[in-house]
């Protein structure tokens, strides 16, 4: 398997706010190698948060949705 990738990268960017009010980036990430104790088997996941408490949310799936699959 050459075509595994060896780097990563993620960018979030917050978003629009029509009463321009100031307001976190709500989204959350996770990357896992070697999920479940496979070899080369990565896990990867992109949480998008909503809301008042969006950020709360993505949070708690970045942390805890891996935990489930396993």
């Amino acid at each position: 398997m050459k075509d595994i990738v060896s780097a990563y990268e993620a960018r979030s960017e917050k978003g629009f706010s029509h009463n321009k009010l100031k307001t976190n980036n709500q989204d959350s990430c996770f990357i896992q190698k070697d999920f479940a104790n496979y070899s080369n088997v990565w896990l990867a996941g992109i949480c998008d948060g909503h809301g008042a408490y969006g950020h709360l949310v993505s949070d708690y799936i970045k942390k805890h949705f891996p935990g489930y699959l396993v």
